[in-house]
């Protein structure tokens, strides 16, 4: 979905956002690149991984602030994500003034408090707008709200000192869990664009999802039927026949 916004609507920087945030939400912040940081690193994540949180912490705040116009609603909102800017820059020299190594209170409360006012702009937004704007902006919202949830539960809980049975839960369910809640964003975005023609590339996306879908089946048939045909063949004492009927 990411990349046929980038192709199609490159004109549009919202649109570029709405990428840029799939991308470094649901990529950046998947389950190998943060095992991979888990398992060279204890304790606090690394700088790298610090820096990423802290990039896409502040690009879902932006979206929250920015939606569907791409303007501050507010001089309010600029001042905000400013200061926001400004707190995650200095954090990054300074690793204690992250929100996720604040202590729990505190770090708990920013966190609602930054998630609470792109909320409060979003529903602002969908006050202000037009009826079919509103439309656009309700779906975006749940997804949003969504995706911040998931984020959460993805970085916070490892802050913890957790023991086996909670880094168990953590693993296998909580972090599954916010996987599958931040990839409600780009669901609604898509729902947004083929039901609301959002950024106007609704036809576009239907036929990538149809031909993507279309290439995954056939390919998982392909490979079906290659496992079959070597489940059935490979007793044969005959090796060449069981490689032929294989590679067919």
């Amino acid at each position: 979905i990411a990349v046929v916004i980038v192709r199609y609507r490159s004109d549009d920087w919202m649109a570029l956002l709405s990428s840029l945030l799939m991308i470094v939400l649901l990529t950046g912040l998947s389950l190998p690149v943060v095992a991979l940081a888990n398992s060279l690193f204890s304790g606090s994540y690394p700088y790298w991984m610090d820096t990423w949180i802290a990039f896409a912490f502040w690009v879902l705040i932006l979206f929250f602030y920015l939606f569907p116009t791409g303007r501050f609603a507010s001089n309010l909102t600029l001042g905000l994500a400013l200061v926001l800017g400004l707190w995650l820059t200095l954090g990054l020299f300074e690793r204690s003034l992250l929100i996720w190594y604040l202590p729990r209170v505190l770090y708990i409360s920013a966190a609602v408090f930054w998630i609470t006012t792109g909320m409060v702009a979003m529903i602002h937004r969908h006050q202000l707008g037009d009826p079919f704007q509103r439309q656009q902006i309700r779906w975006i919202v749940w997804g949003a709200i969504a995706s911040a949830v998931g984020l959460m539960l993805q970085v916070f809980p490892p802050m913890f000192n957790l023991n086996a049975t909670a880094r168990v839960i953590h693993d296998f369910l909580l972090y599954p869990l916010g996987q599958l809640l931040k990839a409600c964003l780009p669901l609604s975005i898509a729902f947004a664009i083929l039901r609301y023609r959002l950024w106007n590339i609704e036809l576009i996306l239907n036929r990538v999802l149809v031909y993507g879908s279309l290439s995954v089946l056939t390919m998982l048939g392909y490979l079906g039927t290659i496992f079959v045909l070597h489940v059935l063949f490979t007793g044969l004492s005959n090796p060449v026949i069981s490689f032929l009927a294989a590679g067919v």
